[in-house]
């Protein structure tokens, strides 16, 4: 295994050299900035961070407090044009459908049922938007999809739907990036890469994780794509996302006997620093078709697509800096600013982090920086980035000596709520 770290680690170090040395980039950290960028058109471009998606969906409410919705709005104090959202109407305010909580100890949830959002489960389409569209967040969004042809187009195999409703029909066969390409901006915010790990650490490591190589070129095109028209911007780099509500560490489960789980083919107990996704957590000990046992015994482990082993905790770890040494590269060599959102994520999910005297948890509580899902950010959560991202962009407007973007109050803004 330490073998196969190091070739790993091996890799990633020539690629990034090779990624210099290709473009003759001259790296200076201290020159991205974004003290010279014209803010007046504001396009944001990313996943379902940047969509609003949250308790497992996308709908109204969460779209509003996205946190692009939120910085926009304070951007207007320095003449930032309006921002269109690509928004379901308030007949369709419940969207794709999301988690509505019932209880937090434990934490109980059930699915909205109002799925007036929907157009067709088969295939799974959703209401579409027409009009202008400053958020081109498309939950579900790899680096690996931005330049793929017909990502949005029902008739292919793994389209994205989310993609597809902001679409027009003879739009159905172009790619994210020239999609994007085609508004018309000055400046954007761009979070993109967190799918590419998320979804082999939410499959229990039974997914793939984007391969550097492939990651590498695709980001290069989306960032190049982006300042075509010498746009300024601003990147947020990826969390580390086992540290999520969505992941339980088996140390924290406190059975004293052990746990069992599936892993490589074999049924053994976990060790403490394993993770255990949080909706298997919650069925340990309690009845399933065979027993009241479920991973309290060799005959009834946490099934692999549960589980993340060891191997596969480090081969998430080791891809999250490989992908985001690729994110510093790519974003220094067009001189865009990156936000470290991976610190911001570990304060938090190290305990919680104080925001004008208000406690931020790292948790799903009424106090909580996630949703629901474990995964995506409650109202507040979105409008504590918000505010990383404005006291980015102050750094640099004040080096210029220009007005501050106000912060919003993260207390005004919604937590997860019982209903």
């Amino acid at each position: 295994m330490i073998q196969q770290m190091k070739t790993i680690l091996f890799s990633t170090l020539v690629a990034t050299s090779t990624m210099l040395a290709c473009g003759s980039v001259e790296i200076d950290p201290q020159a991205a900035v974004i003290s010279n960028a014209d803010l007046a058109n504001y396009i944001s471009v990313g996943s379902g961070l940047t969509a609003g998606y949250a308790a497992g969906g996308l709908y109204r409410e969460a779209q509003l407090n996205s946190y692009p919705s939120i910085l926009a709005n304070q951007l207007k104090t320095v003449g930032t044009a309006t921002f269109n959202q690509p928004l379901f109407d308030t007949k369709q305010a419940d969207g794709s459908g999301y988690l509505v909580v019932k209880s937090l100890l434990p934490l109980t949830t059930a699915k909205s049922e109002a799925l007036t959002g929907v157009r067709s489960t088969t295939p799974l389409l959703f209401a579409k938007y027409s009009g202008a569209n400053n958020n081109f967040g498309v939950p579900h969004l790899k680096m690996m999809d931005i330049g793929k042809p017909s990502l949005g187009n029902p008739s292919k195999a793994n389209f994205n739907a989310f993609f597809e409703r902001i679409l027009t029909d003879t739009d159905l066969d172009k790619s994210y990036i020239d999609y994007v390409k085609a508004s018309k901006y000055t400046f954007f915010t761009c979070e993109v890469g967190i799918n590419d790990v998320l979804d082999y650490a939410l499959s229990g490591g039974t997914k793939t994780l984007s391969p550097i190589e492939s990651f590498a070129p695709n980001c290069r095109q989306l960032f190049a794509g982006l300042t075509a028209n010498n746009a300024k911007g601003l990147v947020l780099n990826i969390p580390n996302v086992t540290a999520f509500p969505a992941f339980v560490r088996v140390a924290t489960l406190g059975q004293k006997n052990g746990i069992f789980i599936e892993s490589n083919g074999m049924v053994r107990k976990a060790t403490d620093s394993e993770v255990i996704l949080a909706s298997a957590a919650d069925k340990i000990g309690k009845k399933n078709e065979k027993s009241s046992n479920y991973g309290l015994n060799e005959a009834e482990p946490i099934l692999n697509t549960e589980v993340l082993d060891e191997t596969e905790l480090k081969k998430i770890s080791l891809s999250i800096a490989d992908l985001n040494a690729v994110i510093g590269v790519e974003a220094a060599s067009k001189n865009l600013k990156v936000l470290n959102i991976n610190d911001l994520y570990t304060k938090l999910t190290n305990g919680s982090l104080s925001v004008n005297g208000l406690a931020v948890k790292g948790d799903v509580s009424k106090e909580g920086f996630f949703s629901a899902d474990g995964v995506y950010p409650t109202p507040r959560g979105q409008a504590v980035l918000a505010n990383e991202i404005i006291k980015s962009l102050n750094e640099d407007l004040t080096a210029k000596s220009l007005p501050n973007i106000p912060t919003v109050d993260v207390a005004k803004f919604k937590s997860v709520e019982v209903k």
